[in-house]
């Protein structure tokens, strides 16, 4: 039997509910007309690799499909350095109008060859050829699959929601007769995903570990456009740390065997240990419950983990195939086409309790892939740093279960003496 943290710490509810709404770090919708999305760090810099620039066209800024939505992918073009990606990719300067003054693929290229029409999303990938030429590799159109409506949660209709703020790429802060709401929208290019991840979610029996669709959202045409989660102020744990510490640490972390051991600086820790201690519990289980009926999440990290009202932290996002380098396992390398499997959740889930507990909002390996060395201070319980570790082993098989993760936390947060 796993649960959420038996005793929630009032101050756990307290940073719950008084944290910064996340709304006032997201982009209000009002004026946006360029706005563009980062992927990870390269190894070698700290430039992004990869981007996406969302283009309005002709929008309505609080109704969603009234206007066309076109996303420009691009990564960092290694045969061709002089080029419009790499600009855009340059200090986070993104595909903006004072980059298009100097690469101009946008209105001269790209928009001249796509056909927009209001209400659809359309994706693509730019790249610049070793001649000079541009390149336009569609990603996928519309979302057009019909619902089965026993299968779902209560529809609501698209023109009845109210956008107010841009979170992410694909996620909305909305108002709904019926209060504020989260909408999840579908990505073009990965549509069969996101159906799979509204099944499995509205599937699940009823338990308290996760944030589940409350709404499905559908255009006049009955077509799924979207669901609607609850709203949590807080936001995810690494809003949260973030929010704490906007400066960092944001450490590299070597790999083992080949670096110095990184320090923290002498940051003052800001969350009490018991709060991290019932949060870390929370997270375990989750992975614990899932892994007990032989499903997998597979792309744990801080930002999949939401800080909800009452004090308690639940997994979203899930996201079928989906993997984030900084945060997999070494056998993630050579198995990136592998469904996840339990060990990858350990392995995932270790950096998320040392994250959690060192209030590492961000950081960077070296190495991707490889393990890495984590920097502890010398407060940190002993106990934990050893089943963190144990959480990072370069085997699989020599990782603990989800399930003795779980429980390992419960016998010490019931025992108060080792706090």
């Amino acid at each position: 039997m796993f649960k959420l943290s038996a005793a929630v710490p009032a101050e756990a509810v307290e940073l719950a509910q008084n944290a910064a709404p996340c709304s006032e770090c997201g982009d209000s919708v009002v004026p946006l007309s360029y706005l563009t999305v980062w992927g990870d760090n390269s190894t070698e810099s700290q430039e992004p690799y990869s981007g996406t620039t969302l283009v309005v066209i002709d929008r309505h800024p609080q109704v969603l499909d009234s206007g066309a939505i076109l996303s420009i992918w691009y990564t960092r073009n290694e045969h061709v350095l002089d080029c419009a990606e790499n600009l855009a990719l340059q200090d986070y300067q993104g595909i903006d109008p004072e980059t298009l003054n100097q690469a101009r693929p946008l209105n001269l290229f790209i928009l001249p060859r796509i056909e927009t029409r209001p209400g659809e999303h359309t994706s693509v990938k730019f790249t610049t050829l070793p001649d000079g030429s541009f390149h336009l590799e569609p990603l996928g159109g519309p979302a057009k699959e019909f619902l089965e409506p026993d299968s779902y949660p209560s529809a609501l209709l698209l023109t009845t929601i109210r956008c107010t703020h841009f979170l992410g790429s694909t996620v909305f802060l909305v108002e709904t007769s019926f209060g504020r709401k989260v909408l999840k929208t579908a990505r073009p290019d990965n549509e069969p995903a996101f159906l799979e991840t509204v099944k499995f979610l509205t599937a699940l029996p009823d338990v308290d570990f996760f944030i589940r669709p409350t709404h499905e959202v559908v255009n006049d045409a009955g077509l799924l456009r979207g669901f609607l989660m609850d709203y949590h102020p807080a936001s995810s744990l690494w809003h949260v740390l973030r929010s704490f510490h906007p400066d960092g640490p944001n450490p590299t972390l070597p790999t083992a065997h080949k670096g110095e051991m990184p320090t923290l600086s002498a940051t003052f820790m800001c969350i009490p240990w018991s709060v991290k201690l019932a949060w870390a519990t929370d997270v375990a289980a989750a992975v614990a419950w899932l892994h007990s009926r032989n499903m997998y999440w597979g792309d744990l990290k801080l930002e999949n983990i939401v800080l909800c009202t009452d004090g308690h932290c639940r997994l979203i996002d899930y996201a079928p195939g989906s993997f984030t380098p900084t945060w997999s396992p070494p056998e993630k390398a050579r198995r990136q086409t592998e469904s996840p499997t339990s060990e990858h959740d350990v392995f995932s889930l270790g950096l998320v309790l040392w994250a959690l507990a060192e209030e590492v909002p961000k950081f960077n390996r070296e190495e991707e892939y490889a393990r890495a060395i984590l920097p502890w201070r010398e407060t940190s319980q002993k106990w934990y740093v050893q089943m963190v570790d144990q959480c990072l082993r370069d085997q699989p098989a020599g990782r603990p279960s989800a399930r003795d993760i779980y429980h390992t936390l419960v016998s010490y947060g019931d025992d108060q003496s080792t706090l």
